[in-house]
């Protein structure tokens, strides 16, 4: 290998040394919240019919949460729904999302909360 090889073979090494696909490592990945927040920003906002009739369709299935959270994490559905999500996944973050410690639910709510949502009118 020639001289001018090698520094062109060492520039090119130090280059793609400061490179990366990820975040730097003093930078935190973005926590759930942060990334359920930011989808949220772009998810569509119910009107109030709308949110009456989420609201009624939901609650029964999730009585425990307030009906702030209920539209909430509709709407976090709703935004993965549109991103293409497959049904299955739907299902586990509805499941995810409403469940809680006192009061899980089954697989079958979870399968109804998502189509709720995405029947409702406003998960265009």
């Amino acid at each position: 290998m020639t001289i001018k090889g090698a520094l062109a073979a060492g520039a090119v090494l130090l280059t793609m040394s400061g490179c990366s696909s990820g975040p730097a490592s003093s930078e935190p990945a973005p926590s759930a919240s942060e990334s359920s927040a930011t989808a949220l920003r772009f998810a569509p906002v119910l009107n109030d019919t709308q949110q009456k009739s989420l609201v009624s369709e939901v609650r029964p299935l999730a009585p425990q949460l307030a009906e702030d959270k209920l539209i909430y994490n509709s709407r976090y559905v709703c935004t993965q729904a549109l991103r293409g999500s497959r049904q299955k996944s739907l299902v586990a973050t509805a499941d995810r999302l409403f469940t809680t410690a006192s009061d899980p639910i089954t697989p079958d709510e979870a399968v109804k909360l998502v189509a709720a949502v995405q029947k409702n009118g406003f998960c265009k």
